[in-house]
């Protein structure tokens, strides 16, 4: 009986000290020096929001990082999408039939608006620097 509450101790003190290292590893791990809108948290919260990414990674915060922070904000992308993915199909197999099709219209339709807004702002730079003339009216046949 005592060699079993010894081989006990050791192994709940084992698991013990590997839990406090992994959370101690996990607390720097995400954190490693970048600004809260890099971290994988950050990043799956500014999707949320219509051009939050590009807003992040057009920002003065992205322009002063390091090489290595720079690493590291792309690995936190990496993940970053993969979980907001994920939670995108989490609750699509947790809502009613009726909820799944319009979960999918409305990612359709998110889907569809930032397609058109990348290619308005694509379209409206050319090479010379010139708008192509919407944002006066004028058009091509002018």
């Amino acid at each position: 009986m005592k060699r079993r509450r010894g081989w006990t101790s050791t192994v709940v003190g084992v698991l013990l000290v590997a839990g406090a290292v992994w959370g101690l590893l996990s607390l720097t791990d995400e954190e490693d020096g970048v600004p809260e809108a890099f971290t994988v948290s950050g990043m799956v919260a500014a999707m949320d929001e219509p051009g939050g990414m590009d807003r992040q990674f057009k920002s003065d915060a992205y322009e002063r990082l390091t090489d290595e922070q720079r690493k590291q904000v792309w690995k936190n992308k990496e993940e970053a999408f993969y979980a907001h993915f994920m939670s995108r199909v989490d609750a699509y197999f947790a809502a009613d039939e009726a909820e799944r099709e319009a979960m999918l219209d409305r990612h359709l339709d998110e889907l569809e608006a930032a397609g058109k807004a990348k290619g308005e702002s694509a379209a409206g730079k050319s090479g010379d620097g010139k708008s192509d003339g919407k944002a006066t009216g004028k058009s091509s046949g002018e």
